[in-house]
């Protein structure tokens, strides 16, 4: 036929013959026909020269399947011929293939008629050998449920929507890789109970049947398969190992055991816990105490209960001793802790005291040589119940001597722009440290805070302190601050300014740029050089003035109208240019 009425009509069957190549049908198609048009047949087979040959590329045969028509199969039929009257009876086109390949019984042909090349192993299929002539639709929904916490499985589905099935097919196997073998041949119910699968996983297909009556007569054909799978599962509870717990400690529940998202926990008594629906919960340890954790499936309704029992052990009693002496800076004191050393390590930390630890119950002898409120700290471990005990006591410490100045003096570096403080004390006890302060008569110009060295009244100490100025002062303040946050002055004297800032002169300012134009600076000595920026900051002009007290700078006649900073040291000017 000619295969171009397949493109508008549709057929189940289809067959062509003629004139062939590799590659063609002559008159009736080609690889070329099937690359271009969709062909609206299932079952197919062509015959003719040399497309029977198809183990060569761009083959007609297995161009066929590969087009994008509704083509299934495709076979070489003529030589010999080929037999599909099995499918009319339910069966798939693969026991046709069987068939028609393995002609002979032994002693003669099963098809007389095939004629040349029967029974040779040239007449290869193509296609999927499964494909039937009356396939259906599958059964509606199939669900598997776990019978509660027993090992059997309740399988249920949806009657089919066609009116003609009336009995279905339960299969079973351990695995897709496997054969579906039956477990109900045939039932009219919609449910089916498993009452002895198989130790792992299972899976289930559900098919149905109807009766089929044509020309060959009457036969059941089994429905497209409906497959869902089920293990069997008993959820298990670990509520983790019973354990003593020292009091007022956090202990964690449970385990971390890999539990499935369908398995609910719960604890009891939850209301002592974070969250009682954790896997993990925390408590902090107040008694003993047991937990029942449940653990629900919450498919199969099946739960499971374990049980953890928590134990409390007591802290040890120990504290620490409050000296009864005040201390002073220099004194000692002897401390202690309450209750029995019996089975138990003590740690003691003396904060900035002297020494700094010390193992035993006591008592210890201490030293503070500065005033502060030092932290004494206590660990004591019972060695039998592994538990631990610490404590803590604020212990203050006042110095009452006062500090001693032995020295103070402020005086300018030569660059006139640093001032060196200098000045030496003793007996720093009570102390935190100093503040330096420069003035200009009564104004503050700039504070510094020194931290102090402690000397004792054994030692001495000397500071110097060099302090940038940016204009001329003439007082130095020297004060120091104690522990209590007392201010105390310890020197307060002037400062000579060795004709330092004398004012500067720069002019004419604005200036006029022509020929004559030139920029006098007066009363510059302790400056080393001029250096001029534009607007942008970039230098337009550097001059060295060491040892001058006046220059004239006639290189501004080249400058530009616009505003301009002159660097003078650690001073700057505007200079306006027109």
């Amino acid at each position: 036929m000619d295969w171009s009425s397949l493109t508008s009509n549709n057929y189940q069957w289809a067959q062509g013959y003629g004139y062939g190549s590799y590659t063609s049908c002559v008159n009736v198609v080609s690889t070329t026909n099937f690359a271009a048009n969709s062909y609206n047949s299932t079952f197919t087979s062509l015959f003719g020269s040399y497309f029977g040959d198809f183990d060569i590329s761009n083959n007609l045969l297995r161009s066929a399947l590969a087009s994008d028509g509704e083509i299934l199969t495709s076979v070489w039929s003529g030589r010999p011929k080929w037999y599909f009257h099995q499918m009319g009876t339910g069966n798939p086109i693969g026991l046709s293939t069987l068939m028609s390949q393995n002609i002979w019984n032994g002693f003669y042909r099963v098809y007389p008629d095939a004629l040349y090349g029967a029974g040779m192993v040239h007449p290869s299929f193509h296609g999927d050998v499964s494909l039937k002539l009356f396939p259906y639709e599958t059964v509606p929904e199939l669900v598997i449920t776990q019978d509660s916490c027993s090992n059997r499985f309740i399988l249920s589905w949806d009657r089919h929507t066609d009116s003609d099935v009336f009995e279905y097919v339960v299969q079973r196997t351990e695995s897709l890789d496997s054969s579906f073998l039956d477990l109900a041949i045939s039932t009219t119910d919609t449910f089916y109970i498993d009452s002895f699968p198989n130790a792992g996983m299972n899976y289930y297909m559900v098919r149905g049947i109807k009766p089929i009556e044509n020309c060959s007569g009457i036969h059941y054909e089994l429905s497209h398969g409906i497959i869902d799978s089920a293990e069997y599962r008993e959820p298990i509870a670990y509520a983790g190992n019973d354990t003593a717990v020292c009091e007022a400690m956090e202990v964690t529940l449970g385990t971390s055991f890999a539990y499935d998202t369908f398995i609910e926990l719960n604890w009891a008594p939850g209301n002592i816990l974070t969250d009682s629906t954790l896997q993990q919960p925390t408590w902090t340890v107040t008694q003993d105490q047991d937990f029942i954790l449940s653990a629900i499936d919450t498919i199969t309704g099946c739960i499971d209960l374990d049980t953890i029992s928590i134990t409390e052990n007591p802290l040890p009693l120990d504290t620490i001793n409050p000296p009864s002496i005040f201390n002073t800076c220099g004194d000692t004191i002897s401390i202690d802790a309450s209750h029995s050393p019996t089975g138990k390590s003590y740690h003691w930390i003396f904060t900035a005291g002297s020494p700094a630890t010390a193992g035993g119950v006591g008592s210890h002898v201490v030293d503070w040589t500065l005033s502060g409120a030092y932290t004494i700290y206590l660990s004591v471990y019972n060695q039998t119940t592994l538990c631990l005990k610490q404590d803590s006591l604020i212990y203050n410490v006042a110095c009452v001597l006062p500090v001693q100045l032995i020295q103070a003096k402020a005086v300018y570096q030569t660059n006139c722009n640093q001032i060196n403080t200098k000045w030496v004390t003793t007996a720093e006890y009570n102390l935190q440290g100093y503040y330096l302060e420069l003035y200009k008569d009564q104004k503050l110009i700039s504070k510094t805070f020194v931290p102090a060295k402690y000397a004792h009244s054994s030692q001495i100490n000397t500071y110097s302190i060099n302090a940038q100025v940016e204009q001329e002062v003439n007082r130095f303040l020297l004060t120091n601050l104690d522990n209590n946050g007392t201010i105390t002055v310890l020197a307060d004297q002037p400062i000579a300014s060795q004709n330092c800032f004398r004012d500067i002169e720069l002019y004419p300012n604005p200036i006029k740029i022509n020929d004559h134009a030139e920029l006098t600076i007066r009363n510059i000595r302790g400056v080393d050089e001029i250096i001029m920026y534009d607007a942008s900051g970039a230098q337009v002009l550097k001059t060295d003035l060491t040892g001058q007290t006046e220059t004239k700078i006639k290189s501004v006649q080249t400058l530009k109208a616009g505003i301009y900073f002159v660097q003078l040291g650690d001073r700057r000017f505007k200079l306006v240019v027109y």
